[in-house]
C-alpha cells in the first residue's frame, strides 16, 4: 500500500466532491436547460420553413440559369475553341492597329488558360509593334480594351 501525503488526500477529496456536485446538479436541473432534451421545431413550423427553403432554392436556380444565359450571350466567342477564336482576335487586333496607326510586327498566341472561377477561357497573346507612344500606342491600347463588341473582353496585362 502506498502512503499518500496530506496534500494528495485533500486533492482527491476535493475532486470527488466536485464530481459528485456536478452529477447532482446535472440530474436535478430543469429539463428546459439541457440541450440533449430539447426537441426541434413544431411540425407545422418545420413544414413552413421547409416550403420557404424550397421556394428560395427554386428562385436561386432560376436566377442562376438566367445569369448563365446572360454570360454566354455577353461572352465573345462563347463555346468556341482557342483554335477558332485566335484568328478572330488577330483580325480584330489588326483592324484596331490600322485605325490607330500602329504597325504590328508580331502576334504570338500563348497557351490558353481557364479564367478564375470557370467564367471562360483566357487566350494570352504576345504583341510586338512599332509606333510613336503618344498618341498612337495610347489610342491602340484604348481601342483594344474599349471598342465595340469586344468591350471589356480584351485586357492589357503587361506593357514593355
Amino acid at each position: 500500500m502506498q502512503i499518500r501525503s496530506k496534500r494528495e488526500r485533500n486533492l482527491i477529496v476535493f475532486c470527488g466532491v466536485f464530481v459528485v456536485g456536478i452529477l447532482v446538479w446535472n440530474f436535478t436541473s430543469p429539463a428546459g436547460t439541457k440541450a440533449s432534451k430539447t426537441t426541434g421545431l413544431p411540425l407545422a413550423e418545420a413544414k413552413k420553413q421547409r416550403s420557404i427553403s424550397v421556394r428560395n432554392i427554386a428562385r436561386m436556380r432560376q436566377d442562376q440559369d438566367r445569369i448563365n444565359r446572360e454570360v454566354i450571350h455577353k461572352a465573345w466567342g462563347a463555346g468556341m475553341s482557342a483554335d477558332e477564336l485566335v484568328p478572330m482576335v488577330v483580325r480584330e487586333l489588326q483592324r484596331k492597329a490600322a485605325q490607330s496607326g500602329v504597325h504590328l510586327r508580331e502576334i504570338r498566341p500563348l497557351r490558353p488558360r481557364m479564367i478564375a472561377g470557370g467564367a471562360g477561357m483566357g487566350i494570352p497573346l504576345e504583341l510586338r509593334f512599332r509606333a510613336p507612344f503618344q498618341p498612337n500606342v495610347i489610342r491602340f491600347l484604348y481601342r483594344s480594351e474599349n471598342v465595340g463588341e469586344l468591350e471589356g473582353k480584351m485586357v492589357v496585362d503587361k506593357l514593355d
